[in-house]
């Protein structure tokens, strides 16, 4: 018998279904819906603009909240970067650029646009549950995770872009960095890395934590840091977006 989320989505799918933007409640949880193999939640409130319009996205992932907004050609860009990758053959339908009422009333079309962010965001809930590991799909985690998307330069160089930065609520469940184990018949040594932001050396006794990335860094400067700029102050490729495996 299927949860009550995937009966929301199957209903959602009816000709006669009313447009609708809300999230799905979490009743569904434990219940072995396909949704929950992926923890982000995606939510399209609304549009603003007219030339061009602009849908407002809401992410959710574990404890992190942010929001972005993104055009249409940037939702179809991404359907056509995916096709190109092995993924093709499985990706769900990609809204349509026009239907009737858009060729009728023009593209501006309230009632138009609501369909179409309710479209936008079954569309990327679907390419979720395809790609739920969207952190290891470079595309789709910059589609929904950076603030600004990059664009190539004239140059070539990619310039923009920026994953946003991470809740305080989140920092605070990073792990801690296990104490080194000594060799047999070796005391314990002391830790001799040192924290890259203040270039103190890190003490076993002192609160280091660890991101993703493996990389150790006091927590009162990886704190402070993480909460201006979602990257790791080493490797510089993005820190975390939420705490799934820690909370």
């Amino acid at each position: 018998m299927a949860c009550s989320r995937c009966r929301q989505c199957i209903d959602s799918l009816r000709p006669d279904a009313s447009p609708s933007t809300e999230l799905s409640d979490a009743s569904g949880r434990g219940s072995g819906c396909q949704a929950d193999l992926c923890p982000f939640r995606i939510q399209v409130d609304g549009f603003s603009g007219s030339g061009p319009v602009m849908f407002n996205l809401t992410i959710r992932n574990g404890d992190a909240v942010w929001q972005v907004r993104r055009r249409f050609r940037q939702v179809r860009s991404l359907h056509q970067s995916l096709s190109q990758t092995y993924l093709a053959r499985g990706l769900p339908a990609p809204p349509p650029r026009a239907t009737v009422r858009s060729m009728v009333f023009g593209q501006n079309d309230r009632p138009f646009l609501q369909e179409r962010s309710r479209r936008i965001q079954l569309y990327l809930r679907e390419l979720t549950t395809v790609i739920p590991y969207v952190e290891q799909c470079e595309a789709l985690y910059q589609f929904l995770c950076y603030l600004h998307l990059p664009r190539w330069r004239g140059d070539r160089v990619l310039v923009g872009g920026g994953a946003p930065p991470v809740d305080p609520n989140v920092v605070t469940k990073l792990p801690r960095a296990l104490p080194l184990e000594p060799s047999e018949g070796e005391e314990v040594p002391d830790k001799a890395a040192v924290c890259v932001v203040c270039q103190e050396v890190m003490d076993v006794k002192d609160d280091i934590r660890v991101l993703p990335c493996k990389h150790e860094f006091h927590y009162k400067c990886i704190s402070n840091w993480l909460t201006k700029r979602n990257t790791c102050c080493i490797c510089n490729g993005p820190a975390v977006l939420s705490a799934p495996h820690f909370t």
